[in-house]
């Protein structure tokens, strides 16, 4: 029985609106694991002493403990500590979460008792913000701040001491601010947790540490001979206390449920592509120009369906699964959107964008079992969305890069899925688009693009070389010159957005905040300078309502932007961002660090090495990441600094613990061979290596499914290595033609992509000379 609930009605009532749980150890005493009840605090200190005979006179607390295990038997204690807190068993009466789901939960527990309790859910899932930043759709997600780590995370060390903010805020201040924001953005139920520390109190104090906020707090306590007096001291802080066990609490919300005062679902209806009556109208000139299409463009008699529509059309009459690839601008949304609208299915077509894991399993619970065809945009963000959606029901048309699409060939091909190639156009439907051009910005001729090769063009290429008007992102180039010098911190606003596009994120609201935080902008005036920009920037209206997100006009407008700013205001941006912004705040994050780190994007900002290296390492310190020392790694060979790249690529490679990420091992073999390169013609042991190395890239080819970027690479250092005076002919040819078969497997097989053609053709003439 519920001892005591202080202003229980307000209580509810927050319940029922929304709120923040905090839980500590005590959250998660009704629950097991393989070895029983989940230990806490003392109880954790004696089975750790029992099970690895340590501290036998028991002088120690649970931290130094863990800190003597974790330096002495770090993969025992590991093993102890998933079986102990990984949940077997809960309560049933935990089920009043997933009845009124907080907005957020934030936790100092290892366990996985949140994501048991989450599993089946039928209208929310569990999105852990250290795994993939905030969710920018906040309908259906449960953000999870995990602060000591997990037993599902293996990448992350578990933590078993204080939870001291104020120490954290030290070590990063974004994070801090954004821990805070969670407890005094809603309403915070603390359930379970000791306060053993003054930093989670002074979380919930104003930043001049002046007065309580505002924001509603309560706070439970265990009923001993103790309460009373705790019961005084928060009220002293402004805290409503609760005097109950966990038993008895979760007694409560059993009989007594809040029922909320909106249901939230997810926000994806059945038959989402609207009508043409239903949709606003833009000059199509908007799109020639670069725009990212929109509804209206799609219906507008002007914009040609290529000869690709017509076979994806028949492909999905085969009951087939496809996924549309090609390169940036060559019409991949487009055709995805006229799929959506004009292919005949006789099921309701759901047009998506980016969509997560989690957000795929709501889905394909609301789809049931009704019939259903789903084209999803940048399908690669997230591929394993696929093999939840495979279903008898469910047909799927994707779209995405055509490199971003060979990373996960391998997969796609598990799942039965087709890869359907659509960069190059034929000349008859090169001609129709030309006719259809608006005459008032079309060339008077007809220009039919070079490109090497003897590629056929794509859409964007041709379109651009047609075009007598500027296109948005040349615009936006020309913009982005001309304010930087008078409004830096607009130009900034702008690579900003363009930077979180080309990572496949977006900037929110909070994290234009976080970011300007050392230049004390508020949201009015963030919004007044998005407003300036006018339409090279537009609101994204597909996520929260509770903030505003903002994204580039397309893909294409945000990588010219980046890679043609002023050097000065790239780097500005990447320092200040990932110095004020905690990658809690990134919507996506798990999809935002596959290119967040791009060695090209850190090319363009740094003409200085050491500059680049120092935020390389203060990333790493921050999020020690083999995919960063990758990076890392592959700017310094390009900077020609090879004994530093190998050192990094090394680096990242142990981290992988003797299994192999065949990305890494390109990256290794690549930076292996060119830090020999210029020696091997002076020594032997560097053109044995060079040797080593192409053999290792080969290895890659053969064991890896992903061949097309292995063969790229395998084919320039061939090439390269045919230059050598010290190799023989006979070796030259053996690499040559081996170049030449792995890219005629790539060519056959994954005809979606460009660069192979391009490059074969230069393998076969380098081979005339040595005929």
């Amino acid at each position: 029985m519920v001892a005591y609930i202080e202003n229980e009605s307000l209580l509810r009532t927050s319940i029922a609106s929304s709120y923040t749980l905090f839980a500590g150890a005590g959250f998660s005493v009704e629950s097991t694991g393989k070895r029983g009840n989940l230990p806490i605090g003392s109880a954790l200190a004696k089975q750790l002493r029992d099970e690895f005979e340590v501290d036998k006179s028991a002088k120690l607390s649970l931290p130094q403990i863990f800190t003597i295990l974790d330096r002495t038997r770090p993969t025992e204690l590991r093993v102890f500590l998933e079986e102990t807190y990984s949940v077997e068993t809960h309560d049933p009466r935990y089920k009043f979460l997933l009845d009124s789901p907080p907005r957020s939960i934030v936790t100092t527990n290892v366990d996985d008792l949140l994501e048991t309790i989450f599993a089946d859910n039928q209208s929310h899932y569990l999105n852990d913000v250290y795994l993939r930043g905030t969710a920018a759709t906040q309908r259906a997600a449960v953000d999870l701040v995990k602060v000591h780590g997990s037993v599902r995370d293996p990448n992350r060390d578990m933590v078993f001491a204080p939870f001291d903010l104020a120490a954290a805020a030290a070590n990063d201040p974004d994070k801090w601010h954004f821990v805070r924001e969670q407890l005094t953005r809603n309403p915070t139920l603390f359930w379970g947790y000791g306060f053993n520390d003054p930093g989670a109190l002074q979380a919930m104090r104003k930043s001049s540490g002046h007065g309580v906020i505002e924001s509603l707090a309560w706070v439970q306590i265990h009923p001993d001979d103790e309460s009373d007096a705790l019961a005084e001291y928060y009220r002293a802080l402004s805290y409503n206390v609760i005097i109950s066990t966990t038993s008895d609490l979760l007694q409560y919300f059993s009989e007594h449920p809040v029922i909320p005062v909106s249901n939230s679902t997810l926000s994806k209806n059945l038959g989402n592509v609207p009508a043409t009556h239903e949709v606003p109208s833009r000059p199509l000139a908007d799109f020639l120009q670069g725009a990212a299409p929109i509804w209206s463009d799609i219906f507008d008699p002007r914009l040609q369906r290529t000869r690709h529509f017509t076979k994806i059309s028949e492909r999905l009459s085969a009951d087939k699964n496809i996924v549309i690839a090609g390169i940036p601008g060559c019409g991949k949304t487009t055709l995805l959107m006229q799929m959506a609208s004009y292919y005949n299915s006789g099921t309701s077509h759901i047009f998506l964008e980016n969509l997560s894991r989690g957000e795929a399993e709501l889905l394909a619970k609301e789809i049931g079992s009704q019939q259903a065809t789903l084209f999803l945009d940048n399908i690669a963000s997230d591929v394993r969305v696929i093999e939840v959606l495979t279903e008898p029901n469910i047909q799927i048309v994707g779209a995405d890069r055509d490199f971003s699409i060979n990373s996960v060939g391998d997969k796609l091909a598990h799942w039965g899925v087709e890869i359907i190639g659509v960069t190059d156009q034929s000349d008859s439907d090169l001609v129709s688009i030309w006719r259809h051009l608006p005459q008032d910005i079309r060339q008077r001729q007809f220009i039919r693009p070079e490109i090497s090769g003897a590629s056929e063009p794509s859409i964007y290429e041709f379109v651009r070389s047609n075009l007598r008007t500027q296109s948005i992102s040349e615009r936006l180039i020309e913009h982005v010159r001309e304010i930087s010098s008078e409004d830096n911190l607009m130009a900034e606003l702008l690579v900003l957005s363009c930077y979180l596009t080309y990572a496949r994120s977006l900037l929110s609201s909070d994290m234009a905040i976080a970011y300007f935080r050392d230049s004390q902008l508020t949201y009015d005036q963030i919004i007044d300078m998005i407003d300036e920009v006018g339409n090279l920037l537009h609101e994204d209206l597909h996520h929260s309502d509770d903030q505003d997100y903002f994204v580039a006009r397309s893909m294409i407008v945000a990588e010219e932007v980046i890679f043609n700013s002023p050097r000065f205001l790239l780097r500005a941006v990447l320092e200040r961002f990932h110095t004020n912004v905690t990658r809690l705040r990134i919507p996506s994050y798990d999809v935002f660090q596959r290119r967040a780190f791009d060695s090209k994007v850190f090319r363009c900002a740094y003409r200085s090495t050491e500059e680049a290296v120092d935020l390389y390492d203060s990333i790493m310190a921050d999020n020690p990441s083999s995919y960063v020392l990758q990076q890392k790694a592959l700017f310094l060979n390009e900077r020609r600094q090879y004994d530093r790249a190998f050192k990094s690529i090394e680096e990242a490679r142990s981290k992988w613990y003797g299994r192999t990420n065949w990305s890494i091992e390109n990256s290794y073999n690549k930076v292996l061979f060119y830090a020999n390169l210029d020696k091997a013609d002076t020594i032997q042991i560097s053109a044995d290596q060079c040797a080593r190395a192409l053999d290792g890239l080969d290895a890659c080819f053969r064991r890896d499914r992903r061949i097309g970027t292995h063969a790229l690479v395998y084919a320039d250092c061939a090439l390269k290595y045919s230059y050598l005076e010290r190799a023989s002919d006979s070796e030259i040819v053996k690499y040559l033609k081996r170049a030449q078969e792995m890219l005629d497997i790539v060519v056959s097989t994954e005809s979606y992509l460009r660069r192979p053609h391009q490059l074969r053709n230069q393998v076969k003439n380098r081979l005339r000379n040595f005929e």
